[in-house]
Order: structure tokens, then sequence, then C-alpha cells
């Protein structure tokens, strides 16, 4: 099985890579965050990689705007990209920075997170994982920002 060597993961911090894979879920929401001068979140996915013999990693896959997220957490809209009723999407490939879990990522005044409302104000990485299933279900603790222009569906 191909997973991620989590102790090497911080040299290979802000490197380029290509993932290939599935979205599923739960999605994650991120924020609050802004963009543009418009409010919103961070959309946050699980990665199924089992079919290239990966593990489940997560994948940021950038801005949405606070109805749209809010939509999403109550089920009232459906995580864009996914199959009906929110199934895995089809087979993608992404392309990516992996990011730097940054234990220090919570100050004093950032509000704890809220998994069991999804409601997540700094990104704990290892707490996010475990929150979609963990080592239990082969999530990794790894978190890819997407950089490719056509995964960025939010802005186009």
């Amino acid at each position: 099985m191909l997973t991620f060597s989590l102790s090497a993961l911080p040299d290979f911090a802000f490197r380029r890579v290509l993932i290939k894979g599935r979205y599923t879920g739960p999605a994650i929401l991120q924020g609050p965050q802004t963009r543009e001068g418009v409010a919103g979140y961070h959309l946050i996915q699980p990665f199924d990689r089992s079919e290239t013999g990966g593990s489940t990693i997560l994948v940021n896959r950038g801005f949405i705007k606070t109805a749209e997220g809010d939509a999403i957490r109550t089920g009232e809209k459906p995580i864009p990209g996914m199959g009906p009723n929110n199934s895995p999407s089809k087979e993608v490939v992404v392309e990516g920075l992996l990011t730097r879990a940054d234990p220090n990522a919570k100050s004093y005044f950032t509000p704890e997170n809220k998994p069991d409302e999804n409601r997540w104000y700094w990104k704990d990485v290892p707490a996010m994982a475990e929150d979609v299933g963990g080592a239990a279900a082969n999530v990794q603790p790894v978190l890819i920002d997407v950089i490719d222009r056509k995964q960025l569906w939010m802005w186009i």
C-alpha cells in the first residue's frame, strides 16, 4: 500500500504533487475565510487513493462562499463534484502542494474546533483525519492544497 511517510513530510512541505483518486465525504468546512472581500470557507475533503494502492488523505479544494458552505453543512446542497447523494466522485488527478501541519496554527484568540458541528476554525490536520475515519479507515493526516486551476471550480 502506498502511504505517505509521516516522519518525512516536513522535508517535503510545499512540494508540488500529483495524486490520483476520488473525492469522498464528509466535507470539512474550515473558516471563516475571506477571498477578495467575500466571506466563506475552505472546502476540505477526504481523497481516496485506494484504487492505485494508496491511503486516503485530505485535499483542500479551495474557497466556497458562506451560503454554499452552510447549505452543504445542513445537507440542503450536495458537495460540488460528488456523485448522486454525495457518493464518491469520478476518478480524478489533482495537482497540489503538500502542506505542513502547523501545531501552532491555533492562536490564543482562535476558538476551539467543533468537529461534531463541522466548524473548523483552524487546520488541525490530525483531528480532521480522525474525524473522517482515522487510521481505522486508512486515513492519513496529510493535507494537499489544490493548485491546478481546473480543480478550483469555486472561482471558474
